[in-house]
């Protein structure tokens, strides 16, 4: 069963699945930290963030390495996944990877390095979408990829060391 990641001490990484599981492709950051959560149960915490990400901040810990899962609308081919380090990347605060959180990622990361709660390690998982729109289900190139997405999680956990995957 998946569990709201609390702000307690843990060296459990913790999957942050963000989107909308009702706006088409928008859900595959929960749909992803769902799914890995069913194929490697208690490997690290799952929390869905599906509207402000604001309070992302107060997730993780110091020791905690991070993966959040999110769609991306970039110029690529719907489906395609890239992976970025979250505590290096500069990531755009002034445009949305998709419009529906109140406070974005790059802003969430942001605030946390002001504020010094930055985790050991922040990996984006990026899925770009093809459509969003209200009440759709995953296009079909995004829901192909999402057992790619799922694996990717494994690998990112499994290089910290912090997973048995």
């Amino acid at each position: 069963m998946v569990q709201p990641a609390m702000a307690e001490s843990t060296t459990r990484p913790l999957v942050i699945g963000v989107g909308n599981r009702d706006r088409g492709d928008d859900g595959v950051g929960p749909l992803a930290a769902l799914a890995f959560a069913e194929r490697w149960p208690d490997c690290a915490e799952i929390y869905l963030a599906e509207g402000d990400l604001s309070d992302l901040l107060l997730r993780w810990q110091a020791d905690q390495s991070v993966v959040i899962v999110d769609a991306v609308v970039t110029d690529r081919v719907p489906g395609t996944i890239s992976t970025l380090d979250g505590l290096d990347a500069q990531l755009p605060l002034d445009e949305r990877l998709i419009s529906s959180h109140g406070v974005g990622i790059g802003e969430a990361i942001e605030l946390a390095k002001l504020l010094d709660r930055r985790p050991a390690a922040i990996t984006i998982i990026g899925v770009e979408a093809g459509q969003c729109g209200h009440f759709m289900e995953l296009s079909n190139p995004v829901a192909r990829a999402l057992p790619d997405v799922v694996d990717r999680i494994g690998q990112v956990l499994d290089a910290t060391r912090q997973s048995p995957v």
